[in-house]
């Protein structure tokens, strides 16, 4: 009797009534082999399902199971891996670049390799909307948009890509990182209709790891190797905002489509920071290694993760927000 009074007594004491249970993902998806690393993660529009894209391989998940549909590894994955995935829905299928040897296309349904013989170029795929033609990169340094039909080249403009490789598109634009001398970095904009650079720049010092569009186009997050996260208003062409988000990096960004709420990769966990206050409102260990890519659902409800530690997870947002649990394990 005693001794369950103390027991109770000590719990009050230090709070343990009040805890809440440590933050998990609702799913957390495993390589399962420990072969390749998580290179991509993105969602499917008007779908419950979302992609993993590993070195070698491309794994389709839907939200109501946890058996995850799987295309066969490909061939020489360890020093051509995939870089990029995408999904079109011209045709319902997932393209995914690599170093140098061209893109891989699947069927979305039964991930079965599709031949597209036309559909030539590296790095990554981005298909246009209202036209058949997609934008990727050719001998290893021309960014350049072709016919998916007849694969002729309209436009390609020479780029240097930087230690990095970053990039994300909204509307008629490109943002891409390209290094300059060795020590400076700049994202650059680049028209998708004609190839044009639209002159403004963005300097960095440290490597570029991540850029992001928010959903309107009028703001965009960057992340480097010196640890801050920066919000730039493409409008006005200044940056508006700059935080210090962890002292071993800034990796994957991406925003809400609230364009409120920025998640952030750091070594070992995610912080999402709010634009409005800005503040953190959520800190959490979510890898053992750094996240390197992230993707939020278009719906914002969902927040999918990835890291080069063979792991992706997928987190409910609402579970996320007002939770501060990063705690660095050295």
């Amino acid at each position: 009797m005693y001794f369950r009074l103390f027991v109770l007594a000590i719990s009050l004491a230090s709070g343990c009534s009040e805890s809440r249970p440590k933050l998990g993902p609702i799913r957390p998806i495993y390589n399962h082999k420990g072969e390749s690393d998580i290179c991509d993660v993105f969602f499917i529009p008007d779908s419950e399902k979302y992609v993993v894209v590993e070195s070698g391989r491309v794994l389709a998940f839907d939200m109501a199971t946890e058996t995850p549909l799987e295309s066969v590894r490909i061939d020489n994955w360890i020093v051509n891996g995939f870089c990029f995935g995408t999904y079109s829905a011209r045709n319902k299928q997932i393209y995914l670049g690599r170093s140098d040897l061209g893109i891989c296309c699947f069927d979305s349904e039964s991930l079965i390799s599709v031949d597209q013989p036309k559909i030539l170029g590296s790095k990554f795929f981005h298909e246009l909307k209202d036209s058949q033609d997609f934008i990727t990169i050719r001998n290893r340094s021309e960014l350049c948009r072709i016919d998916a039909d007849s694969g002729s080249i309209k436009w390609k403009t020479t780029i240097r890509k930087g230690r990095y490789f970053a990039h994300d598109f909204h509307s008629e634009l490109i943002a891409i990182n390209e290094n300059l001398d060795g020590t400076v970095e700049k994202v650059s904009f680049i028209e998708l209709s004609g190839g044009t650079p639209t002159g403004y720049t963005i300097r960095h010092s440290a490597p570029i790891r991540g850029l992001a569009f928010s959903s309107d186009g009028s703001l965009l997050a960057t992340t480097c190797d010196d640890g801050f996260v920066r919000v730039h208003d493409l409008v006005k062409q200044k940056t508006i905002w700059e935080q210090k988000n962890d002292v071993d990096g800034a990796f994957a960004v991406a925003i809400h489509p609230n364009d409120d709420y920025v998640a952030v990769g750091c070594m070992r966990g995610i912080k999402i920071w709010s634009l409005k206050t800005r503040s953190m409102v959520s800190s959490w260990n979510g890898h053992s290694w750094f996240a390197d890519c992230m993707s939020f659902s278009n719906d914002g409800e969902y927040l999918l993760s990835g890291s080069p530690d063979d792991t992706a997870a997928l987190w409910r947002t609402r579970e996320l927000i007002g939770r501060i649990e990063y705690v660095k394990p050295y």
